[in-house]
């Protein structure tokens, strides 16, 4: 799947038995509109528009995140000079790539360029890990959205 400007996609959504929780992305050039449809207290359904302001984190990595309210689900933007050396996924994830690439390194020197459109399911929470370079001119947006356990079939 390619996402070009203009595309809608669904994200993910909880129900915690008092709010039905959806969110769609929009790509709108270098904005990105996270819109949440949900139930409210008086049992109708209700939009509210979230900004993903990105802002600096407090650890001073080149990166900013906005976390999006009550979802686990985060936004974040990796300058294009950014590395980060051999680490775990912060948890069970999918990582949807809005704009920009990054080369993911494995254990025997296996690597992937994951760019626009394509989305990583990310699970070495321990282990050895992996090493990411982002390519490329342009700055990465991703999504993380996070995974419940994960089921044996």
């Amino acid at each position: 799947m390619i996402l070009r400007k203009g595309d809608r996609f669904r994200l993910g959504g909880r129900d915690d038995g008092e709010t039905v929780a959806y969110f769609t992305m929009t790509l709108k050039g270098e904005n990105m509109a996270i819109v949440r449809l949900y139930r409210g207290e008086d049992g109708r359904s209700h939009f509210e528009d979230i900004e993903p302001k990105l802002e600096p984190l407090a650890d001073g990595w080149p990166q900013d995140a906005r976390a999006v309210t009550h979802s686990g689900i985060v936004v974040q933007r990796f300058d294009p000079e950014r590395s980060n050396p051999w680490h775990h996924a912060p948890g069970r994830v999918a990582v949807f790539t809005i704009t920009g690439s990054v080369e993911i390194e494995v254990g025997g020197g296996d690597k992937r360029v994951i760019g626009p459109g394509d989305v990583l399911i990310a699970e070495d929470v321990t282990g050895e890990g992996h090493y990411t370079r982002e390519v490329g001119p342009e700055a990465r947006v991703s999504v993380f959205v996070p995974l419940g356990e994960q089921r044996q079939v």
